[in-house]
């Protein structure tokens, strides 16, 4: 009767663990999908952040040749009015 007790209790732990097992699993499953899906954010983060780079300094390229046409042209026309 003693080890049909014990055997029992034993079944019994034995099914604990095993639950607690599946949700530990399951649990890392989840952690390890939103630790993916982390990355993948962190990954867009730094290509938009990239781009934006890029973005400014093209922007700032863009702006110095402006200018200096800007000062080119201001030259020519105080030059032809110079002429007249």
């Amino acid at each position: 009767m003693r080890i049909t007790f014990e055997s029992g209790n034993v079944l019994k732990k034995n099914c604990s663990i095993c639950g607690r097992r599946e949700a530990l699993e399951q649990a890392l499953m989840q952690l390890e999908e939103e630790l993916r899906r982390k990355r993948a954010y962190v990954e867009k983060v730094e290509r938009m952040q990239s781009a934006l780079a890029q973005l400014q300094a093209a922007c700032e390229k863009r702006e110095a040749l402006e200018l200096r046409l800007r000062t080119r042209l201001e030259q020519e026309l105080k030059s032809l009015r110079a002429q007249q």
